[in-house]
């Protein structure tokens, strides 16, 4: 078990080297390379760090903020060496795939190595019990014997038995020793006759027939077709669907000044209010619509900016000169 265990562990250790080369990052670097570039000339082009660009050539995406950010520089990343930024997104969302599957399956690797031990020992303890259980009561289990013979009494179909000293009755043995007495025959009641008498005849002849009264109509239950029944449940379900085509989310930040955003495609967007305290921070999609009230001046950021329409206490807000290489935006509005 020692020579498997420390295999898994070697095969861990050069996972992620191999993790390296399917990724998109090797792409990357193989192209900046054959193009002269070095990782300083990208930064600068991309208006983000060097610690940003390392992470992408070397596929380390939980150093970056999120996959939002992180397919916007894979695009302007593209875009700058010359390739498809479509093929890299596309490298990457395997990529990321694979990776999640064989953590997933990394993990119950060892947790099922874990649990081994304990299922023998269960097991063992299990088998124990069950031998002190079979000794146990083959040793206080010995038949008990009737010694003496049945006696026949005056009554009829009865059988007693006589107990040991010092044996506990059993529940049968209980029930054996009742006794039942015979019925005599003398006292046995005669069965009535069947047959009616010629004075009740004649009595039930003359009383008259009674007269039934009408029956009361009773509303029977209209049993619907399959097809009826479809078209009824059709209209339930109209009946009870309230359509919605815009989402609104609401956030009261405890200040006069109003933020609007409407999203037209998915969006991550982050909110901080004039106090340095974050209102807001998720990722909102198509159709949703975002309304933060709080103290201006707002410092604002924006993840996929293009998809995102912003107006600050009414007025409409054009902030399309501030969205970036990677399709971002960081703006402070109500100054």
């Amino acid at each position: 078990m020692n020579s498997e265990t420390q295999q898994e562990e070697l095969n861990e250790e050069q996972a992620p080297e191999q993790a390296i080369e399917n990724g998109p990052g090797h792409l990357l670097v193989k192209k900046r390379e054959a193009l002269g570039m070095s990782v300083q000339e990208v930064a600068d082009a991309l208006h983000i760090t060097m610690h940003y660009v390392r992470a992408l050539e070397t596929d380390a995406h939980d150093k970056l903020p999120g996959d939002v950010f992180i397919r916007g520089y894979l695009r302007s990343y593209a875009s700058l060496l010359q390739l498809d930024p479509t093929v890299i997104v596309n490298v990457f969302n395997e990529f990321s795939s694979e990776r999640d599957n064989a953590e997933e399956y990394s993990t119950r690797r060892r947790s099922s190595t874990r649990r081994i031990p304990w299922i023998v020992v269960s097991g063992v303890a299990f088998v124990g019990m069950a031998i002190a259980l079979w000794f146990f009561n083959s040793g206080s289990s010995a038949p008990a014997r009737n010694t003496a013979t049945p006696a026949t009494s005056n009554t009829s179909n009865v059988t007693t038995r006589s107990l040991r000293p010092g044996v506990a009755a059993t529940l049968d043995q209980v029930a054996t020793t009742v006794a039942v007495p015979s019925v005599p025959e003398q006292l046995t009641a005669p069965e009535p006759s069947l047959e009616p008498t010629s004075a009740t005849q004649d009595a039930q002849d003359e009383q008259p027939m009674p007269e039934l009264e009408p029956s009361q109509d009773v509303p029977m239950p209209v049993q619907l077709t399959p097809a009826a029944e479809q078209v009824q449940d059709q209209a339930d379900n109209a009946a009870l669907e309230t359509p919605s085509s815009e989402r609104l989310i609401s956030v009261d930040g405890g200040g006069e000044d109003l933020v609007q955003f409407t999203f037209t495609g998915q969006s991550m967007v982050q909110v901080v209010d004039a106090n340095d305290e974050q209102l807001y921070r998720d990722v909102r999609v198509a159709g949703d619509q975002l309304r933060i009230s709080g103290t201006a001046p707002f410092n604002i950021l924006l993840g996929d900016a293009s998809n995102s329409e912003l107006s600050f206490n009414g007025a409409k807000v054009d902030f399309s000169s501030s969205i970036r290489i990677d399709n971002s935006a960081r703006l402070t509005i109500g100054l």
